[in-house]
């Protein structure tokens, strides 16, 4: 914090997970002579849900809003680091009814994503069964782990102060009374009235505090403990599993070039009642979900035993190839995804304080999205500043 202790920071950003270190990378490149703090509770990078995804690259989500950013999120992913984290090897969406495969065919079109819908018929012939399907090429794989590192790289790179193993404890408004009493700087590493100059918000934190013109509140499942915001962190378990299986699912047979569903192929996402994903990994394994929701504490990752027949039961329904004796488990563990209220991404300045930038409830897009949210959050915080004269 000794560094950052001088003076305010333009942007001090909570979290480095997809939200804050995709923000810390756009506004690095955009403002290179910005001071940013970014703030992560976790001793490195990627301890908690950004670093335990699954990586699939899926492009069209349940709603317009979540579309817009997954679908730009994916093109910049495409462009940046030389392509080296986003892998185009397709992807299978399947549902119960057809008025949810229409609602994903009318938010392909309107974002021009190809794809191609399939009826039960064909995909009993890829292995797998449901009502309607939708073939989506261009979605893709991401190495999550590379990717979280390069933002963070390329934004500290630029100037940006990554601080691990720092929790962020409190976000106080600061008044001219604070400003003009504010104490020398103490031990602790609050600079007091010569950091408080010219800032909006005081920064509590673990090892200290500091001071601010604009905060980012991207801290993940932790988002909202310290403002009363309401958002929802949701355990989903996740298995690593040996493959391939019998009659092993294929991508449609006419894509050229063929994709099949190995360790080269597409993944299959079933986004019906009983949901569940399977993702074929290049050692030839697969991460399968059954894309439960169970509820807990932020940086909840403990597994319970009753999501493993949960798992085998919905793959059994879903696919001749899975209805077998369950495999041996290569893996497992759990992860959050975090929501608001109604679903959707939190990407706003907060209404009772315009210089509190909120980045937050990706829901399990985060990765996918990430560029695109960092986007977003970087043009909310140069709005804040300019309000703020600079």
């Amino acid at each position: 914090m000794a560094d950052l202790a001088a003076g305010p920071v333009d942007v001090a950003i909570i979290g480095a997970g997809f939200a804050g270190a995709a923000t810390a990378w756009a506004l690095a490149r955009q403002e290179p002579s910005l001071r940013i703090a970014l703030l992560e509770r976790a001793l490195e990078l990627g301890q908690f849900a950004s670093g335990r995804s699954a990586g699939m690259g899926r492009q069209l989500a349940e709603d317009e809003a979540t579309t817009a950013l997954t679908v730009a999120g994916a093109e910049l992913l495409r462009r940046h680091g030389d392509g080296a984290f986003w892998h185009q090897h397709g992807g299978l969406l399947t549902f119960d009814e057809e008025s949810h495969l229409q609602g994903y065919l009318r938010r392909a079109a309107a974002w021009q994503v190809p794809c191609r819908a399939l009826d039960a018929a064909a995909l009993r012939d890829l292995g797998v069964r449901a009502h309607a399907g939708l073939w989506v090429p261009s979605d893709g794989l991401i190495d999550v782990q590379p990717f979280l590192r390069y933002l963070v790289r390329e934004a500290t790179a630029r100037g940006a102060h990554l601080l691990l193993d720092t929790e962020v404890t409190e976000i106080t408004e600061i008044t001219e009374v604070t400003r003009t009493h504010a104490p020398h700087a103490t031990t602790s590493g609050d600079s007091g009235a010569a950091g408080a100059s010219g800032a909006s918000l005081r920064v509590g934190t673990s090892r200290g505090a500091l001071f601010a013109r604009v905060v980012v509140e991207a801290s993940g499942a932790w988002a909202g403990q310290l403002t009363g915001r309401s958002f929802a962190p949701l355990r989903r378990h996740v298995y690593a599993v040996p493959g391939p299986r019998p009659a092993t699912l294929r991508a449609p047979p006419d894509e050229q070039p063929p994709l099949g569903l190995t360790a080269a192929g597409p993944f299959v996402w079933h986004l019906g009642a009983t949901e569940v994903y399977l993702r074929p990994c290049d050692d030839g394994s697969w991460l399968v979900s059954p894309c439960d929701e169970r509820p807990g504490s932020p940086g909840d990752q403990r597994l319970d035993h009753d999501a493993e027949p949960e798992l085998w039961r919905r793959l059994g329904g879903f696919s001749p190839a899975w209805a077998a004796d369950a495999p041996p488990l290569l893996q497992a563990w759990s992860c959050q995804r975090t929501f608001a209220p109604d679903r959707k991404m939190v990407l706003e300045a907060d209404p009772a304080q315009p210089a509190l930038i909120w980045a937050a409830g990706l829901g399990g897009h985060g990765a996918t999205a990430a560029c695109a949210v960092g986007e977003r959050a970087a043009a909310l915080v140069r709005a804040a500043l300019a309000a703020r004269g600079g």
